[in-house]
Formats: structure tokens, C-alpha cells, sequence
């Protein structure tokens, strides 16, 4: 799951994954998994939590130490250095779990929320469909 951080449609995730659920024959067929984030993220939290369901929060890791592929200067935010990609990173890390589960025989699906200028949200939307993970759009 990805969606933007300000969305509070708490209404419209719910109905999506309560819709996932029921496909998937109940919630304990089912692992949310979103990266950890407020809005999108946060309701999808709350929904496993209010269901009983499975859920894999993968938090980026903005204090994580620029990786080799990170063609930027330095960054700091509030005094504290910090990788600004570091949250394309977490998405493909989300996305490669995601694939490997496929390949394992598992059913997925990317569900999105994207509003706004919604960057990390986009950018996982297409590391999801490189992946070859169906995406759809909430």
C-alpha cells in the first residue's frame, strides 16, 4: 500500500482493504504493508489493527547514511544530516519483498492513494509496476 501523507479518507481505505480482505477469503489471508508514514500509511495501521490483520510497516530510515547510488550533496534537517532518498529506498525495499513474495507463490496488489504532487507515493507506484505488482488506484 502507498498513499500521500495528507490523505484522510479514512472511509476509502478501509472499504478498499475490507474489499482486499473479502477476496483474499477473510483478514487473516491478508499482510498490509505500507511504509510506515502519516495519512495513507496511518489508516491502513489503524485498519489492521481494528481487523486483526497482518501488517508489515516499513519506516524509511532518514538518518541512514547516503548510500553509494545517491548522487546529492549533503542534506541536514534540523542540525541532523539525513539521505533524502531515503524513502525511495524504503519503497523498493517494499516493492522487492513484495516481489519475492510473488515469486513464493503469494497473490499481490499495490493499492494507491496518490494526491497532490504525491512524489513518494508515485515513486513507489513505479518501482510496483516495474516489479510487475498490479497496482490499483484508490
Amino acid at each position: 500500500m502507498t498513499g500521500s501523507r495528507d490523505l484522510d479518507d479514512e472511509d476509502l481505505v478501509y472499504a478498499d482493504l475490507d474489499a482486499q480482505a473479502c477476496l483474499a477469503g477473510g483478514v487473516y489471508n491478508i499482510r498490509v504493508r505500507h511504509g510506515k508514514a502519516e495519512g495513507a500509511d496511518t489508516l491502513a495501521d489503524n485498519w489492521c489493527k481494528s481487523r486483526g490483520a497482518d501488517c508489515d510497516g516499513m519506516a524509511a530510515n532518514w538518518s541512514q547514511p547516503c548510500q553509494s547510488t545517491c548522487f546529492h550533496k549533503p542534506r541536514y534537517r534540523n542540525g541532523e544530516r539525513y539521505c533524502p532518498v531515503a524513502g525511495n529506498l524504503r519503497n523498493q525495499a517494499m516493492v522487492d519483498k513484495t516481489a519475492a513474495e510473488m515469486r513464493a507463490g503469494y497473490e499481490a496488489v499495490c493499492l494507491s492513494y496518490p494526491r497532490g504532487e504525491a512524489r513518494g507515493t508515485n515513486d513507489c507506484i513505479k518501482r510496483a509496476k516495474k516489479a510487475g505488482i498490479p497496482v490499483i488506484l484508490g
